[in-house]
Order: structure tokens, then sequence, then C-alpha cells
């Protein structure tokens, strides 16, 4: 509809699946800045970044509605019980102070090695407060700021098969209320 009014826009966009038999978290992008992984055993948070090994020349991974023909690389990661996951906008590492100086890739990084052994509410509160502190000021004006932090958990006790059944098959659609397996 907004190229209909002659408005041109393009978009980046991160895209993440998790398969719970397996653990494994896959994650693409389209322009979108690489998120980061933390490895609960290593204690280490890393970027979590694709492999564009394409010789053909051809553009991947780069914002929507710029070509039509756009190739997209994803990487994929096996998880454990209470790694996490950050996917952030760019207002975030563009959060500027008052002399404009942004906060930055860096100032990511640094927050959450020093904030590796918070729950992640405690992260999640503490990014909020950094980018509040960073630019004096509670709102953000500049741009978008939106983060996403997860945490793995332990998966069901049932059978894939039947984990699979029961959420596909026998669940309510919505979520108008809590479902058990006793329902």
């Amino acid at each position: 509809e907004l190229v209909q009014i002659g408005e041109r826009v393009m978009t980046s966009m991160a895209a993440a699946s998790f398969y719970p038999p397996r653990g494994t978290l896959s994650v693409s992008y389209a322009g979108h800045p690489p998120g980061w992984f933390y490895s609960a055993s290593r204690r280490e948070w890393k970027r979590l970044t694709v492999d564009s090994n394409d010789r053909s020349g051809r553009l991947q991974d780069a914002i929507l509605a710029v070509v039509d023909d756009l190739r997209f690389t994803r990487t994929t990661v096996s998880t454990n019980e209470g790694d996490r996951f950050l996917l952030v906008t760019d207002g975030i590492a563009e959060t500027p102070d008052a002399g404009g100086v942004q906060f930055g890739e860096a100032g990511i990084e640094r927050l959450l090695n020093a904030t590796r052994d918070d729950d992640i509410h405690g992260q999640s509160e503490a990014l909020l407060r950094a980018m509040a502190d960073h630019r004096g000021s509670p709102t953000a004006t500049h741009d978008d700021v939106t983060f996403l932090l997860l945490e793995f958990t332990e998966g069901p006790k049932s059978s894939a098969l039947l984990t699979m059944l029961r959420n596909r098959l026998l669940r309510p659609t919505g979520n108008s209320r809590e479902w058990s397996a006793s329902d």
C-alpha cells in the first residue's frame, strides 16, 4: 500500500526459529544487525553472524525490498539450558548521548558481559537502564529502540512426536486460556 501512494520504503528483518527436539536455533538476517548468543557453559557472549560465502556475486542478506531475487543465508547453533539469544534494532546501538556519541555495539557487549550472572529479567532491566543513562533521558526519540532477549530452558518431558501433536493439533486456538496435558 505504501508503494501505491508513492512511498519508497525498505526494512530490515531478523528471522529466528527454534527446533526443540534438537535444541537448535537458526537465524537469518535481512540488513538487520546480527544478534548475540550466550553460551552458559562457556559463560561467553558472541556475535551470531551468518557465513556469507556466496561467490556468485549476487546480493545476499540485504535490506528487504532492495532487489527481487535476494538470497538469505542462515546460521544454526546448538543450544543448552541457560543459553541466551539477544536481538536488537539498530536504535539500541545508535542511542546517542548528549554529545552525539553512540552507545555502540561495544557498549552492548560491555553490558552483556557485566550482567552475565544476572537473571534474564535483571539483564533486560540493565539494558533499559544503560540506554536511559547513556542518552540522559528515560525516553528514546532518535529511532526505534527494541530488543528481544530469550533464555533457553528445559524442554518438555514427553517425546517430540507427542509434544508436536499436543501443541499443533490438540491445543485450543488463540491464547485465551492456559492448556495442560490434563485438558
